[in-house]
């Protein structure tokens, strides 16, 4: 049974923006729940050391929008919702190594730059684009981050998201890149 089957009205179309490589780690090692001493990092937070680091750490927005995603991504609620993240881990990876397909799902996997030479995650990258018999894997001009918060990046992660909209909506195919 694929996703779509167990789920579809809840897949329409898919973009993968430099996604968690699912295959890295075999079944049950990692752990659910808050990461050990980084549980801490929320109350460490009402200190206010997040602050002492520049802007740009944490973004590469201009200011003044750099300095207010730096205050949340470094606030307890912000660090509180990180972890949360993580705790989700396994149960995510899990489900996502059991996926074996996701029928003609418009879809595109958009990969960072940073890990265009890395055959590993290439491999992953292939793997998961071929979950979809209307796919397009694609390699950006961005690092992680910058599918989001850089402009060509993010163009780039506009355009994957318009491209599979246009798909679903038009019945088309996409185009590998």
């Amino acid at each position: 049974m694929t996703y779509a089957d167990r789920y579809p009205e809840q897949v329409a179309g898919m973009v993968l923006l430099d996604t968690t490589n699912p295959y890295r780690t075999a079944a049950g090692t990692m752990q659910a729940g808050s990461p050990g001493p980084l549980a801490l990092l929320p109350s460490v937070a009402r200190l206010g050391v997040g602050r002492l680091f520049p802007t740009s750490t944490w973004s590469a927005f201009p200011d003044p929008e750099a300095s207010r995603f730096a205050a949340f991504v470094t606030s307890p609620r912000g660090l509180q919702n990180t972890l949360d993240e993580i705790g989700t881990m396994p149960a995510l990876m899990d489900d996502a190594r059991r996926l074996s397909s996701l029928g003609s799902t418009p879809m595109v996997v958009l990969t960072a730059e940073g890990h265009a030479s890395d055959a590993v995650w290439n491999a992953a990258q292939d793997r998961m684009a071929a979950l979809s018999t209307n796919s397009s894997h694609r390699t950006a001009d961005a690092g992680h981050g910058g599918l989001l918060d850089e402009g060509l990046g993010a163009q780039q992660s506009t355009s994957a998201i318009d491209d599979v909209v246009r798909a679903v909506r038009g019945g088309m195919t996409l185009a590998p890149r």
